[in-house]
Parts: C-alpha cells; sequence; structure tokens
C-alpha cells in the first residue's frame, strides 16, 4: 500500500534492470517514478466484494427514490414546503397520476414537516390557502 494518492497507468516506461518488467503492470506515481503493480487474487476478490457491495447499495438506494412518492417530487428536505403543481393543458393527460402522487406525498412525506402549502398553476397561480399551514393528522 503506498498511502493513497493518484496513478497513472502507463505502457511504455520501463524500470531499467528489471528482470520480470514485461510481466507487471506499470504505473506512474504522483512523484513522477514508474513502479511495478502486482495484485493477487486475493485482493482482487476483495476489491470485487467492495465495489459489488458498492453497486447493490446504489442499486437499492435508486429502487428506493423510485418508490412512492419519491418517484415524483423526490425527498423533501425542508421542514417548511410549498409544492407546486402544474395543471396547465400540456399536463392534462399526467393529471390523474400527479393527483395519485400527492396523495402518497400527504401520507408519506408531509406528515413529517412543519408546515406546507399547494399551490397549482396554468395560465394563472392559485394556492390551496393563502399561507403556509401547520401539518395536522387531518
Amino acid at each position: 500500500n503506498t498511502g493513497g494518492g493518484d496513478i497513472t497507468p502507463t505502457s511504455q516506461d520501463r524500470l531499467v534492470g528489471a528482470k520480470y518488467c514485461g510481466n507487471f503492470a506499470h504505473f506512474r506515481w504522483p512523484d513522477g517514478s514508474v513502479v511495478h503493480i502486482h495484485v493477487t487474487q486475493e485482493v482482487v476478490r476483495k476489491h470485487r466484494a467492495q465495489v459489488t457491495r458498492a453497486i447493490d447499495s446504489y442499486l437499492g438506494r435508486i429502487e428506493w427514490l423510485r418508490q412512492g412518492s419519491r418517484e415524483l417530487f423526490g425527498t423533501l428536505i425542508e421542514d417548511k414546503v410549498c409544492i407546486l403543481v402544474d395543471v396547465s393543458s400540456s399536463m392534462k393527460n399526467r393529471l390523474d397520476l400527479v393527483k395519485a402522487k400527492l396523495q402518497v406525498l400527504l401520507q408519506e412525506q408531509l406528515r413529517h414537516k412543519l408546515m406546507f402549502n399547494v399551490v397549482r398553476f396554468g395560465s394563472n397561480a392559485v394556492s390551496w390557502r393563502p399561507t403556509l399551514v401547520h401539518v395536522t393528522s387531518q
């Protein structure tokens, strides 16, 4: 282990006097020197397992993000939320989906927030309430 740092692979540089130089991968170290790299099967297995775990973790996260209200609205982070809903004619074929996801959003995410409001807009904007309202169980 070299303690980290970026390494750049090279195929032209050779270490002078190295008997088996052609059997190893060559890398240019940050200090400019060219070093031989030898990776054992055990190191490859461990690295492959780490990469597989990381990919599985990302795939799980992506699947979670595609469920419920997060599919359309993402994950709400702020405690005070104003949701803008496009009801223009370009959205007329998608409004049933938006309504369904909005209901799921209310159940999944908004119940954990402090305040919210919903504003629909098309040719003009109309808010559900004049200002943000406190979230209640109703």
